[in-house]
């Protein structure tokens, strides 16, 4: 976490010409895993704002992580998630803890304001 502004400096300088894909796949005990996390997400930010070609991002999901995502986005993984196959549908169902959790944009956006 003290090597968070050289990582984020590092990244930004590779391959500036193409898509930087950047897998925050990370795990910490305690109050570490928060630490880790927040400097993860400035290192991600510092690299979107410096380059010139999109970032794309990848991440371990559990059930307790929440993306907020435009609302575009949303509806469009809605309708992909109502049309999958049978066996898997009929499976989720019965599993409500893996659906998606989709946030409006509105609702980030308030608790940034606040």
């Amino acid at each position: 976490m003290v090597a968070t502004p050289e990582l984020a400096n590092w990244l930004t300088s590779l391959y500036p010409d193409k898509q930087l894909i950047i897998a925050s796949y990370i795990y910490q005990d305690g109050e570490a895993f928060v630490r880790a996390s927040v400097a993860m997400d400035a290192i991600v930010q510092a690299v979107e704002e410096r380059r010139s070609v999109p970032t794309a991002l990848a991440y371990i999901d559990t059930p307790t992580h929440v993306h907020v995502v435009p609302n575009n986005c949303a509806e469009i993984s809605s309708s992909y998630y109502a049309e999958r196959a049978g066996a898997e549908n009929a499976f989720l169902r019965c599993h409500v803890i893996l659906q998606p959790i989709i946030l409006p944009r509105q609702v980030r956006d308030k608790h940034r304001k606040s």
